[in-house]
């Protein structure tokens, strides 16, 4: 085998309460994860020496700053003298800085792609555990779907459901790094959650999409409000054309809201597109990544 081409999958948090700052200067947090169709397309290749990483966007590092380098890093140094060249393209859709996992799931992808490129037989224990070594959400993506996420976000906890709904997402032009967002949080005191990711949980259970939309919880939106004011105008405009509930997803900037039907969502993306920089109807999707061709 010479190429693997994988579907990396974005991520949305339906609920995301930041619990406090932990003695390693890391954050506590609770969040419940969802995959979404919103992906990058990855197309990993055998090469004689080296990693190159060839990107759709000019804004995607090269070396060490990207998640996909720091993910075969890992894997070589697990794996001296049997891991020898790759090149990597990455057609990137998630926007940078969304807070949507973009780098997280092309990390994943770039675990599952090298897995099987070499035959190294690694199993999804072995895989997350790496994962950590590249980044705390990277393990959620092998294999993904939904998920319950603690600690640091590696304690992740499989959830199944079969809640059908449509997702608007909202990206408003710029980025905010998730370091910038945790400092603006030590330096906040943010209320505390009025909900808890039980509800959510149970509002994924139940099917309903209103009970999902009265559920949605973000600490960030409290502690970004007065740095980004954009982003509640975005979250109210969603909720005004239609949707269940919406929420600032991770650290942001991208918002999103919920829907039932796709008619109505293609409706908001319509009315959205000519005001923001990207606006995409999304669905639930039950993986972090997808091997799409292998050769």
């Amino acid at each position: 085998m010479k190429k693997v081409s994988i579907q990396a999958n974005a991520k949305i948090n339906l609920f995301l309460n930041v619990l406090g700052r932990r003695d390693d200067q890391y954050h506590d947090i609770q969040t419940v994860l969802q995959n979404v169709s919103l992906c990058d397309q990855l197309l990993f290749e055998k090469h004689a020496h080296g990693i190159v990483i060839e990107s759709s966007s000019g804004e995607l590092p090269k070396k060490s700053g990207n998640t996909v380098y720091r993910a075969v890093k890992c894997l070589q140094r697990a794996f001296p003298r049997r891991i020898d060249g790759l090149k990597v393209y990455i057609d990137k859709r998630i926007p940078i800085g969304s807070g949507l996992g973009g780098g997280s799931t092309d990390a994943a992808a770039a675990f599952v792609a090298v897995d099987r490129l070499w035959q190294l037989g690694l199993s999804m224990e072995q895989m997350r555990a790496m994962a950590k070594e590249v980044g705390m959400d990277v393990a959620f993506f092998l294999p993904g779907g939904c998920a319950v996420a603690r600690g640091r976000g590696e304690q992740i906890t499989p959830v199944v459901h079969d809640a059908l709904f449509f997702v608007v997402v909202v990206f408003p032009g710029f980025a905010i790094s998730t370091r910038k967002a945790y400092a603006e949080y030590d330096t906040t005191v943010p209320g505390p959650a009025q909900v808890d990711a039980a509800t959510v949980l149970a509002a994924l259970r139940s099917g309903s999409i209103e009970e999902l939309g009265g559920a949605l919880f973000n600490t960030f939106e409290q502690v970004l409000a007065s740095a980004y004011p954009g982003l509640g105008k975005i979250k109210a405009q969603l909720v005004e054309l239609g949707c269940a509930g919406a929420l600032l997803s991770g650290s942001g900037s991208a918002v999103y809201g919920l829907v039932r039907e796709r008619e109505v969502g293609e409706a908001i993306v319509k009315r959205l597109r000519s005001q923001h920089q990207f606006v995409q109807l999304a669905e639930p999707v039950g993986r972090g990544c997808e091997v799409c061709i292998e050769s």
